[in-house]
């Protein structure tokens, strides 16, 4: 008994050293690790640790849209699929760069979000478009970036969402990610006035923007526009369909707008299962500073960009 419970012990703090010793920024932040015991959800607390920026570096707010837009097409292409972002990418967003002299070596953005957790309401700000030029990685760049987030807006709750390989603390949701297979039929929704479905899940996280209802017959799906082309076509999601009918009526509502338009949905909410569809990754969603025990796909509606 007494080498059994010295094992577990010298297994939990190896974990707590690697943590300490892999990730000395995420290690300090107020994050839940597999080491985490307290399961009571809710805040956290504060950052209780100051990152030392790399000084060769300087870190600035980013307005100028034209060239984060430039900056993203060359640079940020997550997932492996190759998107074209727009000057409307980057509403509602405060953006950063980090540069060497002239040179722009990576950026990053946030920006507030609607959220409902337990039918209670709170203000995300979601963590976006991360990325470090290829010769400058390595150098700890990623996380002056994110500590300038963290250091500049300040005492919030960040949602980050990391497709297909994971950050090292624990995610509160792993879901899929699926490209729409299905084919227009032609019949149309109608467009509808906006629809509550807080009360259907845990976590209800919206940005208002884009976002088109559509019913029939009283059953709702819920369309957005991403603010991004692949090949020059739009790029939609669908995040919330009740039924196969309405959710072919939202393939059909989207086609109409554009017939080579990209259609994506995720398996959130559980609207995935109504469609034809290809996998193309596993997705995974972090709070920073909010403890969120570990959600069912089904439990959560995601509708952003």
């Amino acid at each position: 008994m007494f080498y059994s419970i010295l094992f577990l012990v010298i297994i939990y703090f190896s974990i707590v050293l690697y943590y300490r010793i892999s990730h000395p920024f995420w290690y300090q932040q107020p994050v839940d690790f597999p080491f985490t015991f307290r399961t009571k959800e809710g805040k956290i607390g504060k950052m209780n640790y100051i990152h030392n920026y790399n000084k060769n570096y300087s870190i600035s707010r980013w307005t100028d849209e034209k060239s984060i837009v430039s900056f993203l097409n060359k640079s940020f292409q997550p997932g492996g699929d190759i998107f074209e972002y727009t000057e409307d990418t980057c509403k509602n967003c405060t953006f950063f760069r980090i540069r060497k002299g002239e040179e722009v070596c990576g950026c990053i953005s946030a920006k507030p979000l609607n959220s409902f957790i337990n039918e209670k309401q709170e203000t995300l700000w979601y963590v976006d478009h991360l990325t470090v030029s290829e010769n400058h990685r390595g150098m700890g760049l990623a996380t002056d970036l994110i500590s300038t987030v963290l250091d500049t807006i300040g005492d919030k709750t960040y949602l980050f969402k990391k497709d297909i390989h994971p950050l090292p603390f624990n995610y509160f949701c792993k879901y899929n990610y699926y490209l729409v297979l299905n084919k227009p039929t032609g019949n149309l929704p109608n467009v509808s006035k906006a629809i509550d479905i807080k009360k259907k899940f845990k976590v209800h996280i919206e940005n208002n923007d884009n976002v088109i209802f559509l019913e029939k017959d009283k059953n709702y799906a819920i369309v957005y526009y991403t603010n991004i082309k692949n090949n020059g076509n739009p790029v939609y999601e669908i995040g919330y369909a009740e039924n196969k009918e309405i959710a072919e009526l939202a393939v059909n509502y989207i086609k109409k707008q554009n017939s080579n338009s990209r259609i994506y949905v995720n398996n959130l909410s559980g609207t995935s299962k109504l469609f034809e569809k290809k996998f193309l990754s596993y997705n995974y969603i972090y709070f920073y500073n909010y403890r969120m025990k570990l959600l069912t796909p089904n439990e959560i509606f995601l509708s952003f960009s």
